[in-house]
């Protein structure tokens, strides 16, 4: 039980890191970067979390049969 509440736990922060990038970058401001450059460190580490809550949360669920 306490691996799904974790679980739950990163679901939300993966849930509100994409919403809070989501409102604080307009659509069009994305699609007006080059693909050449680097993108800004803001949404470089905003990518970071959500790899990393997504990956964690696939984990957990993993594991919530095990334990």
């Amino acid at each position: 039980m306490h691996i799904f509440i974790c679980k739950m736990a990163i679901v939300v922060v993966g849930t509100v890191n994409a919403l809070l990038l989501h409102s604080a970058v307009p659509d069009n401001r994305l699609l007006a970067r080059s693909t050449a450059s680097k993108p800004p460190t803001r949404i470089r580490s905003a990518a970071g979390i959500s790899l990393a809550a997504w990956l964690l949360a696939l984990t957990l669920g993993r594991l919530v049969g095990y334990f």
